[in-house]
């Protein structure tokens, strides 16, 4: 008596998988039908003869190639995970030397730090730091001069300024200018010419031997006889007498 056949055996085997199994093995036989015809090509194109190239594809390989190498080049030594190393280049030669002039110009007024406190011979600065009369220089500045409590000269970046601590009262600590002689004066020059009389002098008096400027007023015409006013000649001029009265 013979045993089942290995095609009952795989259908007894199948009818006893779950419909899930089922539908993963007729997956499974759809993705084989859909892969084999492409298996078959790369089987025959691994195993099967070098196709022949045309004369025109050899002569554009041959003028690609140092494009090619250019392009394996780029990848040739990288890593897939790392930033390749910057190639460093060719150290530039050095710049000639500048002519100009670098020396910062000197400043016209103080720009460091104000004064503090002025004590005994020590000033100090709204920035912590203290400086003595007669330091040397530190930071661009010294102490050269001190006037307390009033201010201090001090030398920033070479230049001399007078830096204020208190401002003086004008009242009380005035600074008053010396006096200023009067400007000198040359004397007149003499003149060749009289000097003129003021505009209020009295008019000169007329001199022997000299002759006036205007001449005199000339008198008055005569009257004529008849007129009123006027003595016929030979009478004697009216005297001015009281009238009488005509009952006397």
């Amino acid at each position: 008596m013979t045993g089942p056949s290995p095609i009952q055996e795989a259908r007894a085997a199948f009818a006893s998988l779950p419909p899930l199994g089922k539908a993963a093995i007729g997956v499974a036989a759809l993705a084989g039908a859909v892969l084999l015809p492409s298996l078959w090509d790369l089987g025959r194109a691994i195993i099967g003869p070098r196709p022949t190239l045309p004369a025109v594809a050899e002569a554009e390989a041959v003028s690609r190639a140092p494009q090619f190498e250019t392009y394996v080049g780029q990848v040739t030594g990288r890593s897939l995970f790392y930033n390749p190393k910057q190639v460093a280049e060719a150290n530039p030669p050095p710049p000639p030397p500048s002519t100009e002039d670098t020396t910062p110009p000197r400043p016209s007024s103080y720009g460091g730090p104000s004064i503090a406190a002025m004590i005994f011979d020590e000033v100090w600065f709204t920035d912590g730091k203290r400086m003595k009369l007669g330091d040397d220089e530190k930071d661009d500045m010294k102490v050269v001069a001190m006037n307390p409590p009033w201010s201090a000269t001090i030398a920033w970046k070479g230049v001399e300024f007078p830096v204020k601590l208190f401002e003086k009262n004008d009242v009380v600590f005035k600074d008053t200018p010396p006096p200023t002689p009067p400007p000198e004066t040359a004397p007149p020059e003499p003149s060749a010419e009289p000097p003129k009389p003021p505009d209020d002098a009295p008019p000169p008096t007329d001199s022997p031997g000299t002759t006036p400027e205007t001449p005199p007023p000339a008198a008055p015409p005569p009257n004529e006889p008849g007129s009123p006013g006027t003595t016929p000649p030979g009478a004697s001029p009216p005297t001015d007498s009281p009238k009488q009265d005509r009952n006397s």
